[in-house]
C-alpha cells in the first residue's frame, strides 16, 4: 500500500496568508505578459532587467534560509534545491521551531532565537512530471504519489513578481557573492502599486468566459488581496555581471489579520541562487534507500 504522503509546509491548518500566497500566485502569472510598473531610473531598470532575466531560467540551484514570526512562535527554515523547469526539481528541506525571543534588531525592532533542543523536522521531495516522491522526519521512507503540474513558465517567476514594484532604491558598495562581483542594490517595495495591480488582474478574471468564475468569490478574492496592503518589505538585491541575480534577501512585515488581531507575521529571507541554466540531473530515488539524510542546515550567507 502506497505510504500516505503528507507535505511538510501542510502540516499545519491553511492560514489566510496561505490562501493570499496562493491567490498571488495565480494572479501574477495572470500578469505574465503585462509590464509591472514604469522604469524610474538606472537602478529600476537595472532590477527590473534582472527580474526579467531570471524569470527566464528553468534551470537553477538554490539555498534559503528564512525565519518567521507569528504570534510569538519562530520557525527557522533552510533548504537546497534543483530545479529543471517547474515540474522537474529536487527539494530538501529543514524547519526549527521554537518561541519568540525579545532582543531588538534592525529593520522591525525584532530579534529571534532557537533554545537548545529545538524541534528539527525534514522533508525531502522529488518531482518528475507527474511522479511526486516524497518523505521526512516523519516518515522516512519514500512514497510515490501522482501531482498535477503546471508548466509553461519560470519557477521563479512568482518569487520574484512582488519585487517589480519597488519605490526608492539605494545602491550600496559592490560585494562578492560566491567568488563573484555583484552589484548591491536595495529598495522598499511600494505595497499601494502592488496590491492595486493584484486588484486590477484578479477583477479581469470576471471577463474569462472560460473560469466562469462567480462574482462573490472574486469579491472576497479582492477582499483578501486588500488586507496585504498594509505590509511593509525591504529586499536587497546581489546582481552579477551578465545581469543575474545571484542573492536575494527579504525583510517582510505584516498583521496577521490586520483587522481582528495586531499581532504581527515577520519574515526575513536569504536566498542564493546559481548555475543558470547549467547542466542538471534529476533522478527518482532509490525503492529502497539504505541511509536517509541529516538534518544539517544550509549555512547562512554572510
Amino acid at each position: 500500500m502506497k505510504q500516505r504522503l503528507e507535505m511538510l509546509w501542510y502540516n499545519d491548518t491553511m492560514s489566510c496568508w496561505s490562501f493570499v500566497k496562493a491567490l498571488i500566485f495565480f494572479v501574477a502569472l495572470l500578469a505574465l505578459l503585462t509590464p509591472a510598473c514604469g522604469q524610474k531610473d538606472g537602478s529600476h531598470s537595472e532590477i527590473t532587467n534582472a527580474i526579467d532575466k531570471m524569470s527566464g531560467v528553468d534551470h537553477f540551484r538554490s539555498t534559503v534560509n528564512r525565519i518567521a514570526i507569528t504570534n510569538g512562535y519562530v520557525q527557522s527554515y533552510s533548504a537546497t534545491e534543483e530545479y529543471l523547469g517547474n515540474c522537474h526539481y529536487h527539494k530538501y528541506e529543514i524547519t526549527v521551531e521554537n518561541h519568540a525571543g525579545n532582543v531588538t534588531t534592525e529593520p522591525f525592532g525584532r530579534n529571534w532565537y532557537l533554545e537548545p533542543g529545538s524541534p528539527t523536522k525534514w522533508s525531502e521531495a522529488i518531482l518528475i512530471g507527474s511522479h511526486w516522491y516524497y518523505r521526512n522526519s516523519e516518515h522516512p521512507n519514500w512514497g510515490l504519489g501522482l501531482a498535477e503540474c503546471m508548466g509553461g513558465y519560470s519557477p521563479l517567476y512568482s518569487e520574484l513578481y512582488l519585487y517589480r514594484f519597488l519605490g526608492s532604491i539605494e545602491e550600496l558598495t559592490t560585494e562578492n557573492i560566491g567568488n563573484v562581483s555583484c552589484r548591491h542594490y536595495k529598495g522598499n517595495v511600494d505595497y499601494d502599486a502592488y496590491v492595486d495591480r493584484q486588484i486590477e488582474e484578479t477583477k479581469k478574471l470576471q471577463e474569462n468566459p472560460v473560469l466562469l468564475i462567480e462574482d462573490e468569490r472574486i469579491a472576497s478574492w479582492i477582499e483578501e488581496i486588500e488586507k496585504t496592503r498594509q505590509n511593509e518589505a525591504v529586499a536587497e538585491f546581489w546582481i552579477d555581471e551578465e545581469g543575474y541575480i545571484r542573492q536575494l534577501k527579504s525583510e517582510k512585515r505584516s498583521l496577521v489579520d490586520p483587522i481582528v488581531s495586531k499581532d504581527e507575521w515577520t519574515e526575513v529571507t536569504v536566498i542564493r541562487y546559481s548555475d543558470f541554466n547549467q547542466p542538471i540531473t534529476i533522478e527518482p530515488p532509490p525503492a529502497l534507500p539504505s541511509t536517509f539524510p541529516t538534518p544539517t542546515p544550509t549555512p547562512s550567507p554572510p
